[in-house]
């Protein structure tokens, strides 16, 4: 005879509730959200620095055909560069 998902997971919940305390269990909630928090974080700066260096590409491309727009170009990376550094703070 088959258990039901539903009592096959009250069964493993019951058995993980009579090794771990609920304080351990809060634990390891927080450890787990914290990492995910943290993965999600280092995604986040992965996507970033590949962004600043696409930028810095286009800057390079347009400042080849026109060397007067460096300042502007280079005001776009700064300010995307602190904008995303002031998100991830």
């Amino acid at each position: 005879m088959s258990l039901t998902p539903s009592i096959r997971r009250n069964k493993e919940v019951q058995a993980l509730q009579t090794i771990a305390s609920p304080y351990q269990m809060e634990v390891a909630r927080k450890l787990s959200q914290n990492m995910a928090d943290n993965q999600a974080r280092e995604l986040l700066a992965t996507d970033i620095l590949y962004k600043v260096g696409n930028l810095a590409l286009i800057q390079a491309e347009i400042l080849k055909n026109n060397p007067e727009a460096h300042a502007y170009t280079d005001y776009i990376l700064r300010a995307f560069t602190h904008y995303t550094t002031q998100y991830l703070k």
